[in-house]
């Protein structure tokens, strides 16, 4: 029969392998919670192409995550992930990112995450949820040294995806790539600020870790959490887009909470075509993504603009007075009621105020575990190449 258990470390401790280091961009551990062929057990293929199987395109409820420079992170002593229980994934894609732009030849890479569980059941199942900015349309103009990207996980998503006791956060992890250098994440609640969720005013592409709060905070169906991120593309003459590529950008965060519920997604869209005026272009197009790995038609008038202050001021306050799109999706790529809607811009959300000369120091313990392994994949030539390794089982058999 199945056992159900708990995952007693959620950062599963990295397994890097010296060659590796370097090249080895993030992981993410995905649940699949939708019925996937076996046959697929094991298969490797590039992430989000033609070669990956349909059915795999829905394995998107983060479980685990870790990126460069992180560490070993464990729950709380009262919390776990629940593995092999009614309503938990039964397989897990293991997605690893690489950015190899020097083109290294001869790396096999081996990593990999350790995991540690328990039969020993604690007293909450926690779920991780992805906030923040949406990948697709996201944009830095060029040579500032300060540009603001705001994400929000709006009111209208939280009141569908949390329930009326609310949800314990009890971690975060904060995610940009080589241009970010603040993120701060705040909570509001109707128009009242509750507090910070999380933030780095002295943010480091190289050290990436998951983080405990000092305090947990209860995050009510109908709170506002808002991810700020400030960058400095002083050393690009082009416009960087988001991507996921090192030298692309993200604006994400992710909220570990308990008890757990269907939430995987809860993040907003600022739509690129709002920016065509500014451009001197017509804005009756919609433009749903723009990113020079999948180019529409849209892509050079950014590439190719002369990126005068008022251009980048208007992108800027853009940021911060249009009314966002909302992505909000539960496991399987499932929406909520919110999902795709328009909602009003919450004009009560504040900047943080500057403590960037403040050091805080929240690192988790360090750990052992037993060692999840994808298989071994050559890395020769990629300047980047996401490599989806499927799969793992998560039932553990008695």
């Amino acid at each position: 029969m199945s056992l159900v258990t708990h995952l007693i470390s959620s950062q599963f401790g990295p397994v890097i392998p010296p060659e590796s280091k370097g090249v080895v961009h993030h992981i993410i551990l995905y649940g699949c919670y939708a019925p996937v062929n076996e046959s697929l057990h094991g298969v490797g293929y590039t992430c989000y192409t033609n070669s990956m199987p349909p059915e795999l395109f829905d394995c998107r409820h983060p479980i685990a995550v870790w990126a460069v420079g992180g560490d070993d992170f464990y729950y709380p002593d009262n919390v776990g992930l629940s593995i092999g229980g009614p309503g938990d994934p039964t397989f897990a894609i293991l997605e690893t990112h690489y950015n190899n732009p020097e083109n290294k030849a001869g790396i096999i890479d081996n990593s990999g995450l350790r995991i540690w569980y328990t039969s020993e059941l604690r007293q909450y199942d926690a779920g991780l949820v992805e906030t923040g900015a949406a990948v697709a349309t996201l944009i830095v103009p060029p040579q500032q040294p300060a540009f603001q990207v705001r994400g929000i996980c709006a009111a209208n998503c939280s009141q569908d995806a949390f329930p009326p006791t609310g949800v314990k956060a009890f971690a975060y992890m904060l995610h940009a790539h080589q241009l970010g250098r603040k993120l701060q994440m705040s909570h509001y609640r109707g128009s009242q600020f509750i507090g910070e969720l999380g933030r780095d005013d002295q943010y480091d592409f190289n050290y990436q870790q998951s983080r405990l709060l000092t305090e947990e905070t209860t995050i009510m169906p109908g709170d506002t959490i808002v991810l700020d991120c400030i960058y400095d593309s002083t050393s690009r003459p082009k416009p960087t887009f988001g991507g996921l590529a090192t030298h692309q950008e993200m604006c994400v965060s992710w909220i570990y909470y308990y008890p757990r519920t269907e939430i995987a997604f809860c993040q907003s869209i600022l739509l690129p075509h709002l920016a065509l005026p500014l451009l001197g272009y017509d804005a009756n197009v919609t433009v749903d993504y723009i990113n020079e790995d999948a180019p529409n038609f849209w892509v050079n008038y950014f590439i190719n603009a002369t990126w005068t202050p008022a251009i980048t001021n208007g992108i800027q306050q853009m940021q911060t007075t249009v009314d966002p799109l909302l992505r909000c999706l539960r496991t399987e790529n499932r929406p909520l009621e919110a999902n795709n809607k328009f909602v009003p811009y919450p004009a009560f959300v504040q900047n943080l105020p500057d403590r960037s000369q403040d050091c805080l120091s929240t690192a988790a313990p360090a750990s052992t575990s037993d060692f999840i392994s994808p298989n071994s994949s050559p890395l020769r030539g990629l300047a980047f190449s996401p490599l989806a390794l499927i799969f793992i089982h998560l039932f553990v058999h008695l």
